[in-house]
Order: structure tokens, then sequence, then C-alpha cells
């Protein structure tokens, strides 16, 4: 799975794999030192408080000194994902996942954010087909398109897929 989701929503839902093209907010990373450190969502949550009842204070010597301190080097720590103007995380494993799918769905994207707007492409110049679900404008080329909220297509073509396939749904046996 290739996103550009920093939510981990996905990995709520049960996905091991990831490809997280944006980062994510699963991890903070130290501005001084590089150091990683995987968080949980009440850390976010904590963190992100803290942060915003700084900024209202008129007394804050700078905005990195609101962050958590790197326990390596004791720099600011930020969440790890990409801020406008750093280039994206893991192209190259993204393209060559494209490049070797057997079908591509994609899902809620304009498209238009590049370079994770030529996967879809790249996937087809391969050979698979790209299944589009949108409920709004796509620059995505894709040979299906299922317009509407994803929260209800997705879960029926699941239902319709295990149908076909005769695989039980998980937790029914």
């Amino acid at each position: 799975m290739i996103t550009q989701n920093v939510d981990w929503l996905h990995q709520d839902a049960g996905a091991s794999s990831m490809i997280e093209l944006h980062g994510s907010f699963r991890r903070n990373v130290c501005v001084s030192c590089g150091a990683v450190e995987h968080i949980t969502r009440e850390q976010l949550l904590r963190d992100f408080d803290h942060i915003s009842r700084g900024l209202r204070s008129p007394f804050i010597p700078s905005l990195l000194s609101l962050f958590p301190k790197c326990a390596v080097c004791g720099g600011p720590m930020r969440p790890d994902f990409v801020a406008f103007g750093e280039p994206i995380r893991d192209q190259a494993p993204a393209a060559t996942a494209a490049s070797a799918c057997r079908s591509m769905l994609v899902v809620g994207t304009s498209g238009v954010v590049f370079p994770a707007g030529e996967l879809p492409q790249r996937a087809r110049t391969a050979g698979a087909p790209v299944i589009l679900i949108t409920d709004g404008p796509s620059a995505v080329q894709a040979d299906i398109t299922l317009l509407g909220d994803a929260s209800k297509l997705l879960p029926a073509i699941v239902e319709r897929v295990l149908a076909v396939s005769g695989s039980p749904r998980e937790g029914t046996g």
C-alpha cells in the first residue's frame, strides 16, 4: 500500500506493509541530529496540546522551545511528516511497487500532487489496470472510475470480491 496520508489510519485498519510518501505522525524526528522516535497517538495529541497552549503565551523564547526534546541530543523533535518544500519519502520504492503491481486501486486523490500523481500512470504503463474511486475531479487516468463516496464504495467492493472469491469474511469462520 502506498499512501500520502500521515495519520496512520491505514495501519489502524490492519494494513501492515506501507509506503508513506509524506511521512507519519507516528514518529517524531529530531531537527538537530535526525534521531527518530516512535510515538503513540496519545503522545502526539499531548505534544500538539502543549505546543498550542504555548503559542497562546506571550512569553515563549522560540517556537522550537515548545517541541518535545530528543533523547539523543536534547534538540527539538517534530512530527516526521513532509512539510511544504520538503522532498517526499520513499519515491523509489513507491515507483517500483507501482511498476510491479497487477492492478492499482486509487482512492480519493486529485492526482495532481507530483511525484505521487505519476504512480497510477506508471502502473498503467506496466500493464496494470487502474481503478479510481473519487467523489470529485481527478487527473488520474483510470481504466475504471467509480464516482461516489469511498466510505460507501469500498465496503461494497470488498463484499463483492469476497462473494465472488468464496472467501469468508474475517471473524465469520
